[in-house]
C-alpha cells in the first residue's frame, strides 16, 4: 500500500508540473474527417485513428493532442509541431509548445531552472508558420476561451484578446476560463469568489467560497449559510439567483440535464448521485465520484469489484446502470464514441494510457 501511495503522489506531482508550464485547453478535433489520437508504444509515441490503427508510427518522446490540423511532439527534449500526415511543419526547437487555436499557439522559452518548478518557463504566441506574433514575457497562461485568455507576468491574472492586449488588467489572485461570458475570479485570497464578464467587472457579487464554470447556465458554487455556519454546494443562473440552493456536499457541472451533487447518507458518508434542476433524484447517491455527463455517459467512481479495498472509474448511462464496470484509475469523458483511460504504470511511474468505445471494448489497450 505504502508503494501505491507513492506512486499516486508522484503521479499527482507530474500532473501538476506539467500544468505549470501552462494550463491550455483550445478545442480538440473531432468530426468525420477522422480524429487521431496519441498513443505510446515501445518507448514511443505515435497516432492511431478511432478503429485503432496506427495512422503516424510511434518515433516521438511525448505527443499530445491535435488542435487545428496540428500537433505538438517532442524530440529530444524540444517541441514541434507536425500535421495529421505525420511530417513537420514546424521542427523541434521550442523548450514548450501549446495547442493553436484560431492560427495561434502558445511557446515558452525555458529560463533554465528546475524544469519542473512552477513558473520555468516565460511563454510567448506564434503563428502557423512559426513567426513571432508575442514575444516570450508571460509566466503563466491559461488557452483561449471565447477569444480571451489567462495570464500573468507578475503573481496576479489578467486577459489578453487574441491581438495580445491586456483587456482585462492583473489583478486577481485566481481567476478561471470565461465559459458563456463569464468567468469566476477573486481579488484577494481568503475573499470569496465571484462572476466577472468580458470588461473584469464583478457582474455577479463575490459571495462564494468556491465556484465553477457555467455550463447551460447553471455553475456550481460553495456558499456559507450564516445560520448554520457551514458550507454547502448548490447551483446559480446567469443573474447570480439560486437555481438550486446550497445543500449539497459537493457538486460537478450541469451537463445533458443532469446535476452530480453529493449527499450525506443515512451512514454519515457523502456519496454522489444526480438530481434534476427540480431537484428530484434521478440516479441515487451511491458513488465515490461522478463527473458531467458526455454523450450520455457519465464517469463514475466505486470499489473495484475484483478489490474492493481500492476504487476505480467505470461509466453509467442515464437510468444510472453501470455500462462499463469500474477498473480504470482516470478517465475522461467521451468524445465522438471515444473516451481517454488510464492505468497507473509502476515501471514507467505514470500513467498508462488506452481509448475504449461505449461498449467498453479497447481501440487500443492502455500501454
Amino acid at each position: 500500500m505504502k508503494k501505491i501511495a507513492c506512486l499516486l503522489l508522484m503521479i499527482t506531482f507530474v500532473s501538476l508540473v506539467s500544468s505549470c508550464k501552462a494550463d491550455i485547453h483550445p478545442i480538440k478535433e473531432s468530426g468525420t474527417n477522422g480524429i487521431l489520437y496519441p498513443i505510446y508504444k515501445n518507448g514511443k509515441y505515435g497516432y492511431i485513428d478511432s478503429n485503432g490503427e496506427i495512422k503516424i508510427k510511434p518515433q516521438f518522446d511525448d505527443a499530445q493532442d491535435f488542435y487545428e490540423g496540428l500537433a505538438v511532439v517532442y524530440v529530444n527534449g524540444l517541441a514541434g509541431y507536425i500535421n495529421r500526415n505525420g511530417e513537420f511543419i514546424l521542427d523541434p526547437q521550442y523548450d514548450y509548445a501549446g495547442g493553436f487555436y484560431n492560427g495561434i499557439a502558445d511557446y515558452g522559452v525555458s529560463r533554465g531552472e528546475d524544469p519542473y518548478k512552477p513558473f520555468n518557463y516565460i511563454i510567448g504566441y506564434i503563428n502557423t508558420e512559426g513567426k513571432i506574433l508575442k514575444e516570450p514575457i508571460y509566466k503563466f497562461i491559461r488557452g483561449f476561451s471565447e477569444s480571451l485568455a489567462q495570464v500573468t507576468t507578475n503573481e496576479r491574472y489578467g486577459y489578453i484578446d487574441t491581438e495580445f492586449n491586456m483587456v482585462i488588467e492583473e489583478k486577481f489572485v485566481s481567476s478561471g476560463d470565461f465559459h458563456e461570458g463569464l468567468a469566476f475570479a477573486r481579488v484577494n485570497n481568503l475573499e470569496p469568489y465571484g462572476y466577472i464578464d468580458s470588461s473584469g467587472e464583478f457582474v455577479i457579487e463575490p459571495i462564494f467560497y468556491s465556484a465553477g464554470n457555467f455550463q447551460n447556465g447553471y455553475a456550481p458554487v460553495m456558499y456559507r449559510k450564516e445560520e448554520l455556519q457551514e458550507l454547502f454546494w448548490g447551483y446559480i443562473n446567469k443573474e447570480g439567483e439560486f437555481a438550486i440552493k446550497p445543500k449539497y456536499y459537493g457538486a460537478v457541472e450541469y451537463s445533458e440535464g443532469l446535476f452530480g451533487v453529493g449527499i450525506k447518507c443515512e451512514d454519515g458518508i457523502t456519496r454522489f448521485g444526480y438530481i434534476d434542476i427540480d431537484e428530484n433524484i434521478i440516479i441515487e447517491p451511491i458513488f465515490e465520484e461522478v463527473e458531467p455527463f458526455s454523450e450520455g455517459l457519465a464517469a463514475v467512481k466505486l470499489p473495484d469489484p475484483k478489490n474492493p479495498e481500492q476504487s476505480k472509474w467505470g461509466y453509467i448511462n442515464k437510468n444510472g446502470d453501470l455500462v462499463i464496470q469500474p477498473q480504470f484509475d482516470n478517465v475522461e469523458p467521451f468524445k465522438d464514441g471515444i473516451a481517454r483511460v488510464r492505468f497507473l504504470d509502476y515501471r514507467r511511474m505514470n500513467m498508462a494510457e488506452g481509448y475504449i468505445n461505449k461498449d467498453g471494448e479497447y481501440i487500443w489497450e492502455p500501454t
